[in-house]
């Protein structure tokens, strides 16, 4: 006869699963009370929750990082002291599909009570990004109301039917989760100086399982590791929208929500190899103990909208080729001693109105000429018991040449640009996602396939042969960007070839799914989708003809515009403007931006770029007669 000795290693192991209900443990090690699968019953009478065992978590060697699971989640392990079952040690979580509805007063579920549901973490209800320099205000739930703690309980109404496994991981975002909304709130068409604009990037998030391990917080924070091929970035967000991301070509891109704190205690450097935009909403306090040396390669300019005020305490030297003073009003200069004015050439003062005086209360005024002094007026008197005095030629500012005029930076460094189209999975197809306007689309759709890299990315379409062109830009009326705009003929355009849906009667339309995704984004009159115009767009959102237009004319002006501007550097008539925003807002501004159109365009061959336009005129590899007559309309519009 055997004698257990109830020991795990002596005795056989005894394996348990069960769920947790409670993880407030007093000792603070991790430890979970778990009710057992085939030990426990779920009657709270029986077995209060309180009387649970308490399981000891296992921790790797090689970390100390603290995690523990939550309520409801299933867990595994053994009992320690075999068949004693009261030393349970917790291994792992078990991850499944949620079935089972919150519920209280039982076993196997989420028994805590009200007080302790209040001071647990908790999803963010809402975030409203605020403009005025104050950050972002998050909402949270209203935990003095007991219907509302009760909603609270897990598994949450968005776990139930759901993966345990964060749907960070594969595409399945939560309605408010803090990827929406960075994709809602993005920072737009920031004004820096000489009218120069950039914008935050489109969020690069675009897992496919099971490359990207993530981590999601019950309170909203979000850790990403993502392997996605092609697609592989690393991302950390805060629940109040403040994150870092960093994009598969490198970018780094970072958004603080509220106020942001660096403190170096040694020395900073900053090598920027591209060009650098600095925009203050608001005032700006520069303060350097020490010296401060500025260089500029090229030009520099500053431009004052109030005053300006210059204070030096010691010497101020000027040292310039040429030096050119426009004073509006008056002027005066004061010298607290000898004022000299010196000139190798010629000294011209010109009053066209009022009167010139030259005063000397105390000392001598002279004025010597080399070979004649003419003083001429209505009235000229001279008046002195001194002979005149040469001028001072005063002193040298010593200060030293500047180095020749730069040309490293002359030309603008393209903007970093989000892969376009993005890649996600909705039912198990793959599906993709442009990163400017949000609007879903096939990767195929315009793109052919890389014969360099056949699994890669797709590229532009080459264009197809020449085509007869008769065009002469003589007599044609060239505009500057600065002018730009989509003009009658390219709205008429796009609004023919994007039609008006999904229509309900008196004019209005309402929001559809997008057919690539069956889901979001969402879209509404001429083909809009909430972030080409920075609104939310859901399948509720009604909107009349006028506004449909104005959703139109935003997305237009605001995302595609701009791109034009930025990578077309000549002058254009307003029906190639017409033509080529008409194109960018079906193919999208990355697609455009990459085109043999821009190409063409800058090298001033208007019919290549009018051919160009025949290329992009495929959908999954197959010639499509609608977007062959789009083509063909928007040629001959830029072309005419």
């Amino acid at each position: 006869m055997s004698i257990e000795k109830n020991f795990v290693g002596l005795d056989g192991f005894v394996w348990w699963m069960g769920v947790v209900e409670s993880r407030q443990d007093p000792l603070e090690l991790g430890r979970c009370q778990i009710r057992f699968y085939g030990i426990h019953s779920d009657s709270l009478t029986d077995i209060p929750s309180a009387d649970l065992p308490w399981a000891i978590p296992v921790h790797s060697l090689n970390s100390h990082m603290f995690t523990t699971p939550k309520e409801t989640d299933v867990v595994f392990g053994f009992f320690a002291d075999g068949m004693s079952r009261q030393m349970p040690i917790m291994i792992g979580i078990i991850p499944g599909y949620q079935t089972n509805p919150k519920n209280n007063g039982v076993g196997y579920g989420d028994t805590r009570d009200l007080q302790t549901i209040r001071y647990s973490p908790k999803y963010p209800v809402s975030r409203t990004y605020k403009k005025d320099g104050s950050g972002i205000v998050v909402g949270e739930a209203n935990t003095a109301n007991n219907e509302v703690l009760e909603s609270l309980r897990y598994p949450r109404a968005t776990d139930v039917g759901n993966n345990s496994i964060p749907g960070i991981t594969r595409y399945q975002l939560l309605p408010n989760d803090v990827i929406n909304a960075r994709k809602n709130n993005l920072d737009t068409d920031v004004l820096s100086a000489s009218g120069e604009t950039w914008s935050e990037p489109y969020p690069a998030y675009n897992p496919l399982y099971p490359f990207n391990q993530a981590v999601e917080t019950e309170s909203g924070h979000v850790f990403e590791l993502d392997d996605t091929p092609r697609n592989e970035r690393i991302s950390m967000n805060h629940r109040s929208g403040t994150y870092w991301e960093m994009f598969p070509d490198g970018t780094k891109v970072e958004k603080v929500t509220k106020s942001n704190y660096q403190i170096i205690m040694a020395d900073d450097h900053l090598h920027v190899m591209g060009r650098v935009y600095i925009t203050v909403d608001s005032d700006a306090y520069i303060k350097v103990l020490g010296d401060v040396n500025v260089e500029a390669g090229n030009d520099l300019n500053a431009q004052v909208s109030g005053t300006m005020n210059l204070s030096v305490r010691e010497a101020l030297n000027i040292k310039a080729k040429s030096l050119n003073i426009d004073i509006e009003n008056d002027s005066t200069l004061l010298t607290g001693g000898d004022q000299y004015f010196s000139s190798i050439g010629k000294v011209n003062i010109d009053s066209a109105t009022g009167d010139i005086g030259i005063t000397s209360d105390v000392g001598s005024i002279g004025i010597l000429g080399g070979s004649a002094v003419e003083l001429a007026g209505a009235d000229v008197g001279i008046n002195s018991g001194n002979p005149p005095v040469l001028a001072s030629i005063g002193k040298s500012s010593n200060l030293n040449s500047p180095a020749p005029r730069s040309k490293a930076n002359d030309a603008k460094v393209a903007d970093e640009v989000t892969p376009v189209p993005l890649q996600y999975k909705v039912k198990g197809n793959p599906r993709y996602l442009d990163a400017t306007t949000g609007l879903a689309v096939k990767q195929s759709n315009y793109l052919t396939p890389n014969p360099a890299d056949p699994d890669g990315p797709g590229i532009p379409p080459t264009p197809p042969a020449p085509q007869e062109c008769n065009f002469n830009p003589t007599g044609k009326t060239f505009i500057n960007s600065s002018s730009w705009q989509l003009g009658p003929k390219g709205l008429n355009l796009i609004q023919s070839a994007e039609g008006y849906a999904k229509q309900i009667g008196g004019g209005n339309v309402q929001a559809y799914p997008d057919p690539a995704t069956g889901g979001q984004p969402y879209t509404i009159g001429y083909g809009t989708t909430g972030p080409a115009v920075d609104q939310t767009i859901t399948l509720d959102t009604i909107i009349n003809k006028a506004t449909a237009l104005q959703y139109l004319q935003y997305a237009v002006n605001k995302k595609f515009l701009p791109v034009l501007v930025r990578t077309i550097k000549v002058d254009l008539t307003q029906e190639m403007v017409d033509a080529c925003l008409s194109l960018m807002y079906n193919i999208g501004p990355g697609n455009f931006a990459k085109s043999s159109i821009v190409t063409k365009c800058n090298q001033k061959d208007w019919c290549g770029a009018g051919d160009a336009f025949l290329a992009w005129n495929k959908a999954a590899g197959r010639v499509l007669n609608g977007l062959t007559t789009r083509r063909q309309n928007e040629r001959s519009l830029f072309l005419s």
